[in-house]
């Protein structure tokens, strides 16, 4: 018989979350992603931003069930960088925050710069292997290098056979060929 969680009975239906750190905006700090309490409905940032809201929130008022999504300003797309690179100078060995800065860097054009981030990632634990794989692949896709486009692909799907989104992926690469 499947047990569930002790904490789910205090999960409330709470409203469609907020793509703001609710306490960030007060303070008028920035944060890297966010959370939404499934107890009272809280948008909060994550353990990676710099003032670790949804963290202090859980602390403080014991509400221990939550939603996590990685939002960034698709607007602004330098404050989501820059944002990134905060939180990097408090958690300077965080591959994911490496990953996910190359991840920024790239869908803004800045290759080089992804690249040297994605080097870091490689180098970290925190980030996932596919994940970083596919990055690799979608970089060598940008600078028109489709052969190790492929190559990362294969190797990512080796490492996740049931991730959808790699095979998708690589069906694409193959129309693209």
């Amino acid at each position: 018989m499947r047990q569930v969680c002790e904490h789910a009975a205090t999960m409330q239906p709470v409203g469609d979350h907020k793509n703001v750190c609710e306490d960030c905006i007060l303070e008028g700090t920035r944060w890297v992603h966010l959370r939404q309490c499934l107890v009272c409905g809280r948008t909060l940032c994550c353990d990676n931003s710099p003032r670790r809201h949804m963290r202090a929130h859980w602390q403080s008022v014991g509400h221990a069930v939550m939603k996590g999504e990685a939002f960034y300003n698709k607007d602004m797309p330098d404050s989501s960088i820059a944002t990134y690179r905060a939180a990097l100078l408090r958690q300077p060995r965080s591959g994911n925050l490496h990953y996910l800065l190359a991840n920024m860097l790239r869908q803004t054009g800045k290759l080089s710069e992804a690249a040297a981030e994605l080097a870091i990632a490689d180098s970290l634990k925190g980030a996932r292997p596919e994940a970083l794989l596919r990055m690799h692949s979608e970089l060598a896709l940008a600078r028109g290098d489709s052969a190790a486009a492929r190559s990362a692909i294969a190797r990512a799907i080796r490492l996740a056979p049931l991730d959808s989104s790699l095979v998708t992926f690589q069906k694409a690469l193959g129309r693209a060929s």
